[in-house]
């Protein structure tokens, strides 16, 4: 068995969302399971990360693949929901003119950042200017 300690430890190391905050983060419909919705989102509508700070390229790209392997999507999770003060927050509006967004699973405020192959620092840098420390 190969093993991939870098993946490992990044796995480890990712923050533990909350018992209170999981419903809302975290999509457990049955992989490949994707709505298509197209999103419409009016004025003010915010988009959740549950994290603290800025994200890697390595690291979007590891949660990217993890959800291309369960629903076909190469991107990461969202929400609509405020997922309280250790969370990230963009205007929808806005993450939406950079990245393709989509409704995916059963949760209706549950959306997916579509990011390219490979996900490269600049990416990481194009995202990160979008999401910010929620206030």
């Amino acid at each position: 068995m190969l093993l991939d300690l870098q993946n490992d430890l990044d796995f480890l190391l990712d923050p533990i969302v909350p018992p209170r905050y999981q419903s809302l983060y975290h999509d457990n419909t049955p992989p490949g399971f994707l709505s298509g919705t197209p999103p419409s989102f009016g004025r003010g509508c915010r988009l959740f990360r549950y994290r603290r700070g800025a994200e890697s390229a390595a690291r979007l790209a590891r949660k990217a693949l993890e959800a291309e392997r369960k629903i076909g999507v190469h991107g990461v999770s969202s929400s609509l929901e405020n997922l309280g003060a250790d969370a990230q927050v963009a205007n929808a509006d806005e993450v939406q003119k950079v990245f393709e967004l989509l409704q995916t699973g059963a949760d209706p405020n549950h959306y997916t950042i579509v990011l390219p192959k490979p996900v490269t620092p600049p990416v990481a840098n194009q995202f990160n200017l979008l999401f910010k420390p929620n206030q």
